[in-house]
C-alpha cells in the first residue's frame, strides 16, 4: 500500500507491475485497481524502472481515481507514460472527471499524449479545457498518424476522428464539446495556437469557446472548405472570447466589383495563414504608370499584408486599365509572391478601374471580448 499525507493509495508495483515499458504491466495493473476500487482507494504510478507502463490490452478506469507519481524523494511531477501495444483500443478506458493526473498516453514507438489524464484542465460545472482531450495548441501540424498506427486506435480516443490526417487539436475540441453537451458544461477554453483541418460542429447546445493566456488563443483552419460551425437548421448562439480564428485556403480568392464595365480583376491567394488585402488609390496627381506598394507582415488582422495599388493619373483623372494594373502587380516581386491576378471572368481588361478601400482576400472570424455571435448554416 502506497501512503502519502490525506490519500490512501494502491501502489501498482506492490502488485507486481515493473514499469520499465518492456515488461507487460497489465494484469498488475488490473490486480491494483481492483483492489483500489474495492478499498476506495487511489490507483498510484510511481516512476517504477523508467515511469512507462507497458499494457498489452485496454483496462476499465471507471470510478478509479489514478495518477502518476515520483520514487524520487523530493521529486514530484516527474511524469508517467502508458505505453499500449499497438492494436490495443482504448488504453485506459471509462476515465471520468475525478483525479486523474500527470499520466500521458502512448502506442510503442509513437509519441505521447494526454487524453483525459490530468483533472486540474477540468472544473466541473465551469469549463473543460480542450487540452485534456488531447489538444496540443502549439502551433505546429499535429496529424493523428504522429500518434496512432491505425484509424481504429484513433476513434477509441477521438469519437470524431475520420483520417489520420486529421489533427489532434480539431479532433480533441470536438471531444470537448461531445463532454460539454453530456455534462451541462457549456464552455470550452483554448490556450496556445491551434490547427483545425475538419469541420467543427458546435450542436447540440450552446457552447462558449473561450481564449486565454496573455495573448489570447488563435484558431488556424488548413482544409479548403472547412467552415466553423456545420449547424443544422436552427440558429444557435456561440459566445467567442479573446480568440482569434483564421480560415485559410489555398485557392481564397478575391473578385473586384467595380463601377463601369471590363476593369475587374480576380486575385488568389498563393499563402496559407496570411491576412492579404488589395488596395486601389488615387495619387491625385499626373503619374506615368501604376505602381506598387506592400506593407504590414500579415501575422493577424491589425497588421496584413496591404497591396496597394497607386493608379495612374493623367492629370485630374484616372487613366489605369485593369490590364495595366494587373501587369503592375505581376511586376513587383513582393506582390507577385502573394497573390495570381487573372481579368476577372465577363471582363476584357481594357475598362478604367476606380479606386477601392482595402478588401481581403482570406476568410477571416475575429471576435473578441464577449461578443455573442449568432452562427446560422451555409
Amino acid at each position: 500500500m502506497w501512503y502519502t499525507p490525506n490519500i490512501l493509495g494502491a501502489n501498482v508495483l506492490d502488485f507486481g507491475a515493473i514499469g520499465d515499458g518492456v515488461s507487460d504491466d497489465t494484469g498488475a495493473i488490473i490486480t491494483a485497481r481492483d483492489y483500489a476500487k474495492a478499498n476506495n482507494y487511489h490507483l498510484i504510478f510511481p516512476h517504477g524502472a523508467n515511469g512507462i507502463y507497458r499494457i498489452s490490452s485496454a483496462i476499465d478506469m471507471a470510478d478509479v481515481y489514478f495518477y502518476g507519481q515520483s520514487n524520487d524523494a523530493g521529486v514530484i511531477n516527474k511524469g508517467i507514460k502508458i505505453q499500449a501495444d499497438p492494436g490495443v483500443l482504448g488504453v485506459f478506458t471509462n476515465i471520468g472527471m475525478g483525479l486523474c493526473s500527470n499520466i500521458t498516453f502512448c502506442y510503442s514507438g509513437k509519441q505521447e499524449f494526454n487524453y483525459k489524464s490530468n483533472s486540474s484542465l477540468v472544473h466541473s460545472e465551469l469549463f473543460y479545457d480542450v487540452r485534456y482531450f488531447g489538444a496540443i495548441g502549439d502551433g505546429n501540424n499535429h496529424p493523428l498518424s504522429d500518434f496512432f498506427y491505425t484509424l481504429a486506435e484513433a476513434e477509441s480516443f477521438f469519437t470524431h476522428a475520420a483520417d489520420l490526417s486529421d489533427e489532434i487539436d480539431s479532433c480533441a475540441y470536438m471531444e470537448a464539446v461531445e463532454a460539454t453537451n453530456a455534462q451541462g458544461i457549456n464552455t470550452i477554453k483554448l490556450l496556445g495556437h491551434h490547427k483545425w483541418n475538419k469541420t467543427i460542429n458546435n450542436y447540440k447546445n450552446s457552447v462558449n469557446m473561450q481564449g486565454y493566456g496573455t495573448i489570447g488563443t488563435r484558431i488556424d483552419f488548413e482544409k479548403e472548405g472547412t467552415i466553423l460551425f456545420d449547424l443544422p437548421q436552427n440558429i444557435r448562439y456561440c459566445s467567442w472570447k479573446n480568440l482569434m480564428i483564421v480560415g485559410s485556403r489555398p485557392t481564397s480568392t478575391l473578385t473586384t466589383d467595380l463601377t463601369g464595365i471590363n476593369n475587374d480583376l480576380t486575385f488568389t491567394s498563393k499563402s496559407i495563414n496570411k491576412f492579404i488585402s488589395i488596395q486601389y488609390t488615387d495619387p491625385g496627381e499626373p503619374t506615368g504608370s501604376c505602381s506598387i506598394t506592400v506593407t504590414g507582415d500579415g501575422r493577424g488582422l491589425l497588421t496584413p499584408y496591404v497591396i496597394n495599388v497607386t493608379l495612374a493619373n493623367g492629370g485630374g483623372e484616372i487613366t489605369a486599365t485593369a490590364a495595366q494594373v494587373k501587369v503592375a502587380v505581376e511586376a513587383d516581386s513582393a506582390a507577385a509572391a502573394l497573390v495570381t491576378i487573372v481579368v476577372a471572368g465577363g471582363n476584357d481588361g481594357t475598362g478604367i478601374v476606380t479606386t477601392m478601400g482595402a478588401t481581403p482576400l482570406i476568410i477571416l472570424w475575429a471576435q473578441n471580448y464577449g461578443i455573442l455571435m449568432k452562427m446560422k448554416p451555409e
